[in-house]
């Protein structure tokens, strides 16, 4: 149904520009005269808020001729936004044709028309799941499958490229071959550095790329100064690490150290108790005896004392083992912590200071007692 709507209430669609240009230049000059000398002969095509689907060249005229009221179609089946964009994209398509070279706008339409049909990658005109194929909608405009490749391509680079292209400041093929080389990043530093007052050839934006590259090279490559600056913070990390590892060797002869000297009194208080058993065993006996005057008591306290003197031997023997031990072990964990002190001309300071005063403090104190054992003559000493 065709009625008559005032020019004012009507609405251009906010994506018109994004898919297509207005008529410029002599072209347009020929179009407003023809609207002028046989008015609007086809229908503006609307949703029902007077959004304009199709016409916004004539609705430009309009305005330029002060044409008031202008001949218009509504169409209500149109239900959701997908629906109008992809109708607004196929009239326009139908009535000016597709110019088959790379552009921004076809990479746009392209990859709209892709998305609201739920096109796919398989061959022939439709899928298995009843849509159509992108080759199909790339026949269907009659636009080479080079020249979608390129159109998508530059449709997706950054905005600031895309206007270079639009703009002619680069050609399409020029922002396909050479500009995407760069990362996004890269992409935005070229286009504010380039003229928009000029057309660049593909031989002088190339040249702007290999700066740019040349640039993230020496960001991940540095110069000899810059290297020799890692090199000497490498260095420094180098001897904290060395000065850690040495504290760690410190931490782990004292912890042994620790074990050991636990160990020792486990042992201590094990013979003590022993020792104590013993001698209530003895008192026992010697009760015994004085009350019954009995020879075989005596003989049991005889046994018991060759028993106990034993034991108390054994006992030495443990404690002079054990102190060979710990010092032969002292000796040993410290040999390399302390051989890589004396190797190091800074001092020793902090965590590592102390727990190597408290081990020489031990080792001279333990060499000390086996030094006096020896001295007094101590023979279970001497035999271990």
């Amino acid at each position: 149904m065709i009625e008559m709507i005032k020019v004012s209430d009507l609405k251009p669609h906010p994506m018109n520009e994004t898919y297509f240009d207005d008529i410029e230049g002599e072209k347009w000059e020929e179009f407003l005269g023809s609207v002028q000398r046989q008015g609007v002969m086809t229908p503006l095509v609307l949703t029902e808020d007077h959004t304009i689907v199709s016409g916004h060249q004539r609705y430009r005229a309009c305005l330029a001729l002060n044409i008031t009221e202008v001949p218009c179609r509504v169409l209500s089946a149109l239900k959701t936004d997908d629906d109008v964009v992809l109708a607004m994209i196929e009239s326009n398509i139908r009535q000016r044709g597709v110019v088959n070279s790379p552009s921004v706008k076809l990479g746009r339409i392209l990859s709209t028309m892709e998305r609201i049909l739920g096109a796919s990658n398989e061959q022939g005109g439709v899928s298995a799941r009843g849509v159509p194929t992108r080759k199909a909608i790339r026949e269907h405009l009659g636009i080479d499958k080079n020249v979608a490749k390129c159109s998508k391509a530059i449709a997706k680079m950054p905005e600031e490229v895309q206007d270079l292209v639009e703009r002619d400041i680069i050609s399409p093929r020029t922002a396909y071959d050479v500009v995407s080389k760069l990362s996004p990043e890269q992409q935005i530093e070229l286009a504010k550095k380039l003229d928009p007052e000029r057309h660049y050839t593909r031989a002088e934006v190339d040249m702007e790329v290999q700066k740019e590259v040349k640039k993230a090279i020496e960001r991940f490559f540095p110069k000899a100064d810059q290297i020799d600056e890692m090199q000497k913070r490498l260095a420094e990390y180098q001897q904290n690490d060395s000065e850690l590892d040495l504290r760690e060797k410190l931490r782990a002869t004292e912890a042994k150290e620790r074990q050991t000297f636990e160990d020792l009194q486990t042992e201590r208080r094990l013979r003590k108790k022993e020792n104590a058993e013993h001698e209530k065993h003895m008192e026992a006996m010697e009760q015994l005896l004085n009350d019954n005057d009995s020879s075989g008591a005596a003989d049991e306290i005889t046994r018991l004392t060759e028993e106990r003197d034993q034991y108390m031997k054994d006992a030495d023997v443990a404690q002079a083992n054990a102190d060979i031990d710990l010092v032969v072990s002292l000796i040993g964990a410290m040999s390399g912590s302390f051989a890589q002190v004396a190797n190091d001309p800074r001092p020793l300071t902090g965590d590592a200071a102390g727990t190597a005063y408290l081990m020489v403090g031990q080792l001279e104190e333990k060499l000390k007692q086996i030094r006096e054992r020896l001295m007094a003559g101590d023979p279970t000493l001497a035999s271990v």
